[in-house]
């Protein structure tokens, strides 16, 4: 704990394997650092006991006897017990410890896109990525085990479930004054940046205002951040702050879409057009989908499925 203080880091991420006694400890040390603490509620725990400071994913929602298997799969997905009164508890415990919640809805959405995996496999924003990704590690037959069967739809009705109610549940957390903040996961067809776009989109469908999303992804996940990663807060427009800016021909405060209206992007003192970002996009594509890359990108994920143990 000391390490990670005197190196600059500002947050400890907690994972599985821990009891009450341990996460207790882990956000007590972290405390006395100045460090907060985020993570994952462990598979036997529900969230009120965990008492995790930001509990990510939604994980603990679903009581730990309903899940199916302790994989990431089921715990962000098995859903089918949750009820209204079970979301009412979650909010209130929430308030009640000054918990909270970084939910992560985008990697649940992003699984809806095995309804037709061959529409999703070559959306635009998936071109962005090696094809290894779509093409082999999230291959619903022969990709990473936790995901093979997922287009089952049965799985995918419970997939479908479990987004309605996270959906309900960010909102009642919103309108109950809880804590949210807007992050992403390396999950089948999360792909950076443009998920983070998605889970703003996400919030707004949770009854989430425009201006309050806006808010979240940009001076409030600064404040979150903490200092000495830049004075005034990351996400702020002040004498001193970062210079990193999006340029909007209309308030984009008004909707929650990012990229519409979108002009250019200043960030570490150079300007980029739309236009400049769009062919940098397009280039990216053409040089990803080359013979040379593609043929590593086929040999690196047979390796990767071959030897690495991916059922978490």
């Amino acid at each position: 704990m000391a390490r990670a203080a005197d190196a600059g880091h500002r947050w400890i991420k907690s994972y599985e394997g821990l009891d009450t006694a341990d996460i207790a400890a882990l956000v007590s040390a972290a405390e006395r650092r100045g460090l907060g603490v985020m993570g994952h509620v462990p598979t036997s725990l529900r969230h009120e006991q965990s008492l995790l400071p930001d509990a990510q994913h939604l994980f603990g929602v679903a009581d730990p006897g309903d899940l199916g298997a302790d994989t990431v799969l089921c715990r962000s997905t098995d859903w089918q017990g949750v009820t209204d009164r079970r979301l009412a508890e979650v909010v209130r415990h929430s308030l009640a410890h000054g918990l909270a919640h970084t939910p992560t809805l985008v990697a649940t959405e992003a699984l809806l896109g095995y309804r037709d995996y061959e529409s999703a496999r070559r959306a635009a924003r998936t071109g962005v990525l090696p094809p290894l990704y779509a093409d082999r590690l999230w291959h619903p037959r022969r990709g990473f085990p936790v995901y093979r069967g997922i287009d089952d739809e049965a799985r995918l009705d419970r997939v479908a479930h479990s987004l309605r109610l996270k959906l309900r549940l960010v909102g009642l957390l919103h309108d109950a004054g809880v804590t949210l903040h807007i992050g992403t996961d390396s999950q089948p067809f999360t792909v950076p940046g443009q998920a983070l776009h998605a889970e703003m989109r996400l919030f707004a469908r949770a009854g989430v205002p425009a201006p309050e999303v806006w808010r979240t992804a940009t001076s409030g996940a600064g404040r979150v951040l903490g200092p000495g990663l830049g004075e005034p807060a990351l996400g702020t427009l002040a004498p001193g702050a970062p210079a990193d800016l999006l340029l909007y021909d209309t308030d984009p405060t008004a909707r929650t879409d990012p990229s519409e209206g979108l002009k250019a992007v200043v960030t570490r003192g150079r300007l980029y057009t739309r236009q400049d970002l769009d062919a940098a996009l397009d280039a990216d594509r053409r040089r990803l989908r080359r013979p040379l890359p593609t043929l590593l990108g086929r040999i690196g994920s047979a390796r990767v499925l071959r030897t690495t143990d991916f059922s978490f």
